[in-house]
C-alpha cells in the first residue's frame, strides 16, 4: 500500500458511506448525523509527527529538508516556548493563536522569526500558543503534519514544560539529537517519558557532515546501546543524517547528495511506518465503524451496503499483507525533487485566447467607423456562431448595430433570390452553406494559425530541455493535448509527457474527492485552494477555455 492507495481507500469507504445516506431524507436527523460523524472522521484523517530534541540540535532544518526548502527559520539560539505545526496548504500562510483567546493572527511565512524565536518574541512575550504554518510540500499532501516543540535543556523553561505537555497529541515521535553531543540526559528522560505510550518513535542523529565518517558508526552504536537500555529488543530505529546537505542537495536536484545525506532513508522509514501501521489501522477501524452503522439500518434499507463495504474491507486487509510501501527508484525521486508547480491551465489555450481577444478589440473598432470593414464583414458572411458570441461580449449595442446591418441586407437579399428561384430543391443544401467556418470566419483562420504556431513552440520546448521544460509546463487541455503528442515526434519524452498528464489527473481527481468529503462532512472553511476550485480546474483539463475551444 502506498499513500495514493491509502487515499483511494478513504474514498471508497466515503462512497459506502454516501450510498447509506442517499437511503434516507435528509430531515431525518438522528441518521444523519452518525453519517457525518462518519465523514468527518475520514476526512479529519491527520497524522502528527512531533519532532523533539535539545535545542540547536537542528529540528527545524531537518523539517525544513523534509519540505525542500527555507520555511522555517533555524538558529544556534533557543526557540521560544512556541509549538509551529506545519501542513499543507495552496500557498505558504502562518497563522497564530494565541493563549486565552480565539483571535487569530495571519502573518507572512518570512516574518515567522518575529513571533517564534527567542530574539524575536523573548519568553514568548506575546503568549503564542501555537503556530500553524501552511506550505506547498507533496510529502505533507494527504495529512501529515509535522510539528516542531521548543528545545529541551535551554535556560528558557518554559520551553522544556511546554514541549512535554503537547506529548501526548503525538502520534510518532521524531527525537532530534547531533553527532557532536549524541542523546543529552534531556532527550533520555523524554525518550523514557514516550517508552510506555507504545507509540512509534524514531531517532535522528543530526549533522553528520560535522563528523569524519569513521566516527559515525561509533556515535551510532552508542546511541542504539543508550536506546536499547530503554526500549530492550523494541528499541527504535536509528537514522544518521545531514539535514543541511539533505536540503542543498533537495534545491540542487542531486539524488546521489540527497542518499548521501541520509535523509531519503528516514522518509523512507516514516512513510513505510504510515503504510504499514497507521493507515492499516485507521482504516481497518473506519471500516468496523461504519459496519456498527450499516447494521442499525433497517432491512428495507440495507440494500447491498454490506457487500460493498466487506468488498473494501477484503481489498484493505489483502493489500495491507502483500504489498509494503517500496522504495522509489533513483530517477523517481529525481522527478519528484522539484517543488510542483501551481497548476497553470492550458498554455496553448492561452495563447490563443490572448491573440483573439487583441484581434476582437481592433476589429470591432473597424467595424465601428470603415463602412468597407463592414462591408467586407459581410461579403464573408460575419462569423462563425462561436466567435459571433465573442464579439458581442466586448461590442457595444452601438457596435452591433453598426456593424451587422451590411450583412443582414446581404443575406435578405440572397434570400429573396432564392424564393424566386424556379428549382427551390437545392436550396436547403445551399442554406447550410451560409454559416461561416473555416475559410471564411477569420477569427476561426487565426485560431488556427495560432493554435499551429503554439503547439509547435511548446513541442520544440520539450525537445529542447525537457527536464525544465515538463517542470514549468502547464496543464494541457485534452483538446490540444493529442496535437502536443503528434508534434512532438519523441517516443520515449511522450511516455514522459503522458506520465506528466496522468498526475495531474490523479491530483485533480484526488482534490475532487477531498472537497466532496469534507462538504459531507461540513468542513466547510477547511478546503485547500486546490480543493476549492478543483471542479473548475477540472473543466480547464478536460475541455480547454470557454472562449477557445467552440466543440
Amino acid at each position: 500500500m502506498n499513500l495514493r492507495d491509502y487515499e483511494q481507500y478513504k474514498f471508497a469507504l466515503a462512497d459506502v458511506v454516501r450510498a447509506m445516506a442517499d437511503q434516507f431524507e435528509s430531515t431525518e436527523s438522528e441518521w444523519q448525523k452518525r453519517f457525518r460523524d462518519l465523514f468527518a472522521r475520514l476526512a479529519d484523517d491527520r497524522f502528527n509527527l512531533v519532532f523533539v530534541g535539545r535545542f540547536s540540535r537542528g529540528k527545524s532544518s531537518l523539517m525544513n529538508a523534509m519540505i525542500g526548502r527555507s520555511c522555517l527559520p533555524v538558529g544556534v539560539v533557543p526557540l521560544t516556548s512556541v509549538i509551529t505545526a506545519v501542513s499543507y496548504g495552496s500557498k505558504d500562510n502562518a497563522v497564530l493563536r494565541f493563549r486565552g483567546s480565539a483571535l487569530t493572527q495571519e502573518i507572512p511565512i518570512g516574518a515567522l522569526a518575529q513571533y517564534v524565536t527567542q530574539q524575536g518574541n523573548p519568553g514568548n512575550t506575546k503568549r503564542i500558543e501555537v503556530a500553524e504554518v501552511q506550505v506547498r510540500a507533496d510529502v505533507l499532501r494527504r495529512g501529515l503534519q509535522f510539528v516542531d516543540t521548543p528545545g529541551l535543556g535551554s535556560a528558557i523553561t518554559e520551553n522544556t514544560r511546554t514541549t512535554e505537555s503537547f506529548l501526548r497529541e503525538a502520534d510518532a515521535f521524531l527525537v532530534v539529537t547531533s553527532f557532536e553531543s549524541p542523546l543529552s540526559e534531556e532527550e533520555i528522560r523524554i525518550l523514557r517519558k514516550v517508552a510506555p505510550s507504545a507509540r512509534k518513535i524514531f531517532v535522528a542523529i543530526n549533522k553528520q557532515d560535522l563528523v569524519k565518517p569513521e566516527e559515525r558508526d561509533d556515535v551510532a552504536a552508542f546511541v542504539r546501546g543508550q536506546l536499547a537500555a530503554i526500549f530492550g529488543e523494541n528499541a527504535p530505529r536509528v537514522f544518521a543524517l545531514s539535514a543541511r546537505d539533505g536540503l542543498e542537495a533537495k534545491l540542487r536536484k542531486d539524488v546521489a547528495g540527497l542518499r548521501a545525506s541520509g535523509l531519503i532513508d528516514l522518509e523512507q522509514g516514516l512513510i513505510d511506518f504510515l503504510m504499514t501501521d497507521k493507515a492499516t489501522q485507521f482504516l481497518t477501524r473506519m471500516c468496523e465503524r461504519i459496519a456498527e452503522v450499516a447494521r442499525l439500518l433497517p432491512k428495507a434499507k440495507k440494500g447491498d451496503i454490506t457487500q460493498r463495504l466487506g468488498a473494501v474491507a477484503s481489498r484493505i486487509a489483502t493489500q495491507a499483507k502483500v504489498q509494503r510501501f517500496q522504495c522509489e527508484t533513483p530517477e523517481q525521486i529525481e522527478q519528484a525533487l522539484p517543488a510542483l508547480q501551481q497548476f497553470n491551465p492550458c498554455e496553448i489555450c492561452g495563447h490563443i485566447e490572448e491573440a483573439q481577444w487583441d484581434f476582437l478589440r481592433n476589429f470591432q473598432l473597424r467595424l465601428n467607423v470603415d463602412p468597407q470593414e463592414r462591408q467586407r464583414f459581410a461579403d464573408h458572411r460575419g462569423l462563425c456562431g462561436f466567435h459571433a458570441w465573442l464579439l458581442e461580449s466586448i461590442a457595444a449595442d452601438y457596435g452591433l448595430c453598426m456593424s451587422f446591418p451590411p450583412l443582414l441586407d446581404r443575406l435578405a437579399a440572397g434570400f429573396r433570390a432564392e424564393a424566386a428561384n424556379a428549382d427551390l430543391l437545392e436550396t436547403p443544401k445551399r442554406l447550410r452553406a451560409l454559416p461561416p467556418g473555416r475559410g471564411s470566419c477569420v477569427l476561426c483562420d487565426l485560431r488556427a494559425s495560432v493554435e499551429t504556431e503554439t503547439v509547435a513552440a511548446t513541442a520544440a520546448r520539450l525537445s529542447r530541455d525537457e527536464a525544465q521544460a515538463m517542470e514549468s509546463l502547464s496543464a494541457i487541455c485534452l483538446p490540444h493535448f493529442g496535437k502536443l503528442a503528434e508534434a512532438l515526434g519523441d517516443t520515449g519524452k511522450l511516455a514522459r509527457l503522458l506520465e506528466h498528464q496522468a498526475t495531474l489527473f490523479e491530483r485533480l481527481s484526488e482534490d475532487m474527492r477531498r472537497h466532496a468529503l469534507k462538504y459531507n462532512a461540513r468542513r466547510r472553511g477547511g478546503d485547500s485552494e486546490e480543493e476549492e476550485s478543483a471542479g473548475h480546474r477540472a473543466l480547464l483539463i478536460l475541455a480547454g477555455f470557454r472562449d477557445v475551444n467552440p466543440s
